[in-house]
């Protein structure tokens, strides 16, 4: 992707078609208004996190998931979420966040505790590769209390996720046995299978094809090969370095990583918040897509998404830092999912619908403060403009991951300026 050619976002719109697109009716419609009182007042009442300091939230939260932390062999997995005081199965992408949370963590505070936490939630993760053989294909999610699996799939996203983790670990803490050994399985396993991701079965998992051509049509997926190639060769073994730097990529893919038609938004926001990842790691290995990642946060810049900003400060100290600490401040404390309605009311602006992956939802035009929106297990990956958003109906509590690494990763930039 060194040689990146433009190609127009009406090329792109009339390959993907708009086939099956879909408007979703407000949440409001189908509550009463009794229930749509009770909703403004819950709304109101989580305003109150604003009482407390950004910094004694953070301690809840670091608080709790330390108190959740479950072992599994000799490490230690967070679970996704609980419900009535049961915690879930643990589920990949979250510890990997938790991980670089707490890298950027110890870079600031250099605090021990912080290091050996992180350590065991490294081998959290290879316990759940061991789980599953030990190949390198680490699954989605597993149950450590019966050992097992209880999801087997795996994306190529979330290896995209673990070079980021082990990544910003090396950078942030220092270099680690556990990381290169586990990488070098990791990256091995993605060679022996011509760089098609495989389950033990031989089944290719969906979406997780990186075998690509000298041309690659799909710039999200020409990244990922790079980031597994680039991390490869940074943190791998030496013979691992020398495949990875033989594998390396050397092909063409269009430079346009967001296509914005008005009505239609192509891709979701939480692919974007992938592809900043991505960026973010490239231009750590010492490439450079420094443009493409402050111009694809720029994009979002209505959202007022923290962590975009944040990942975008990396490529470049211009960008604007100054509303960040005050969306930390917003973010709700409980965490948890309970629906929050907003498509009723009278005291804000709504936009015209757009589609992403072929739905409309009510969206404001300007963006609310984050108590004001409902909650998910990571609210950086969703569209901070969204109305409304379902919730479970179990009624989910989260642990709050997202905040903790946006705050440690601000801290970082703050300690550096």
């Amino acid at each position: 992707m060194k040689k990146r050619h433009l190609v127009g976002s009406l090329l792109l719109a009339a390959v993907v078609g708009f086939n099956g697109c879909k408007t979703i009716p407000p949440d409001s419609l189908s509550m009463c208004q009794k229930e749509l009182r009770a909703n403004d007042e819950y709304r109101r009442e989580r305003a109150s996190v604003l009482e407390m300091t950004l910094e004694e939230k953070i301690k809840l939260v670091e608080r709790e998931i330390e108190t959740n932390l479950v072992k599994l062999g000799k490490g230690l997995l967070l679970p996704l979420y609980s419900v009535s005081g049961k915690n879930s199965p643990s589920y990949l992408d979250n510890n990997l966040v938790l991980i670089s949370a707490l890298s950027a963590k110890y870079a600031v505070t250099k605090d021990p505790h912080t290091k050996e936490i992180a350590d065991l939630i490294i081998q959290g993760i290879i316990e759940m590769d061991k789980l599953d053989g030990f190949d390198g294909y680490i699954p989605l999610e597993v149950d450590p209390a019966s050992l097992k699996c209880t999801s087997e799939i795996t994306h190529a996203n979330s290896y995209d996720q673990l070079c980021f983790a082990y990544l910003h670990y090396t950078i942030k803490v220092g270099e680690n046995p556990d990381i290169e050994k586990h990488f070098s399985k990791v990256y091995n396993m993605w060679a022996d299978n011509k760089f098609e991701l495989k389950d033990k079965l031989g089944n290719l998992s969906d979406r997780a094809n990186l075998n690509i051509n000298l041309f690659e049509a799909n710039p999200s997926r020409a990244l990922s090969r790079q980031v597994l190639d680039s991390v490869a060769a940074r943190l791998g073994d030496e013979q691992t370095k020398r495949r990875a730097l033989k594998n390396k990529w050397k092909g063409v893919t269009f430079s346009q990583l967001r296509f914005d038609l008005g009505f239609v938004q192509i891709p979701t926001v939480s692919s974007s918040w992938l592809n900043m990842l991505k960026l973010n790691i490239l231009n750590e290995c010492g490439q450079d897509y420094k443009k493409e990642l402050v111009s694809l946060a720029k994009d979002y810049a209505d959202m007022k998404n923290p962590f975009f900003q944040i990942l975008a400060y990396t490529a470049d100290k211009n960008v604007d830092l100054s509303f960040v600490e005050q969306r930390l401040h917003e973010y709700p404390y409980p965490i948890n999912d309970r629906l929050v309605v907003n498509s009723h009311r009278k005291d804000i602006e709504f936009r015209s619908k757009r589609y992403f992956k072929n739905i409309a939802r009510t969206e404001v035009k300007t963006a609310l403060p984050l108590y004001e929106i409902s909650t998910d297990y990571n609210l950086w990956k969703r569209n901070l403009l969204e109305a409304d958003k379902q919730a479970s109906k179990e009624g989910r509590k989260y642990f709050g991951v997202d905040l903790l690494q946006a705050y440690w990763f601000y801290e970082a930039i703050k300690k550096t300026k």
